[in-house]
């Protein structure tokens, strides 16, 4: 369990590719299965024969640590999904704030009807004194 101290919470490591959780599961440790599982550690990567923290519990015949992967495995897909629908729920606001805003703005706004003449300044415009009959 050394090793654990120099890798991620779900990172493997060394030969085997062992992540803390498949060493805490192969030193029988509850606690420290408990304490990565309360941090999300993935349980899903796979060692180097393929085998998860999980299924290595379920060979070993380690019914309460198996408990234990199996819940938190449920726990985290559960507020995987939770994230994932609340960023959902965030951006669909954010497309309704600018919908909103764009229908306020479009009422806001006056059409008027102008003719060409009417939008000219006609103390700016170098033949001002044309349209005023100077010429």
């Amino acid at each position: 369990l050394d090793s654990m101290v120099c890798s991620g919470i779900s990172s493997p490591s060394g030969t085997f590719l062992l992540t803390p959780m498949m060493m805490a599961v192969n030193a029988w440790n509850v606690r420290i299965v408990e304490y990565l599982a309360e941090r999300m550690a993935d349980t899903t990567t796979q060692d180097r024969y393929g085998l998860t923290a999980k299924q290595k519990a379920e060979i070993k015949n380690l019914n309460t640590i198996y408990q234990i992967i199996d819940h938190h495995e449920k726990l985290n897909k559960d507020e995987k999904l939770r994230k994932k629908y609340e960023a959902k729920l965030a951006e669909e606001a954010k497309y309704l704030e600018y919908e909103k805003i764009k229908l306020t703005a479009t009422k806001n706004q006056k059409f008027v009807e102008r003719s060409p003449s009417s939008l000219l300044d006609y103390s700016t415009y170098p033949f001002h004194n044309y349209e005023g009959g100077a010429y």
